[in-house]
């Protein structure tokens, strides 16, 4: 956390930054684990964040080739209803 931000009061960073923010945080916990002898994986050679900055999951979504609702079929589709099957829960009552 930029200690600018810091000095306005804020608590936690600002969502345009989130996913730096987490990416850092990330790096630390890393090099901290790495460090401490309590990873079970190969120390990855390089730049922590950076390392961690390929791998994360960053949430883009295609716009090519996306269809429209409205090209769709205006009459909904008819699906089979799935039904779970019946059990019993009863115990036997005799035993031999």
């Amino acid at each position: 956390m930029p200690s600018e931000l810091l000095k306005q009061g804020l608590l936690y960073p600002l969502q345009a930054n989130i996913l730096e923010a987490e990416i850092q945080t990330a790096a630390r916990v890393a090099k901290l684990v790495f460090n401490s002898g309590l990873a079970r994986v190969s120390r990855p050679t390089g730049d922590m964040a950076a390392f961690i900055r390929k791998h994360v999951y960053k949430p883009e979504y295609a716009t090519e080739g996306v269809v429209s609702r409205t090209k769709l079929s205006a009459k909904p589709s008819r699906r089979p209803v799935l039904r779970r099957p019946r059990f019993s829960f009863a115990r036997e009552t005799s035993r031999k």
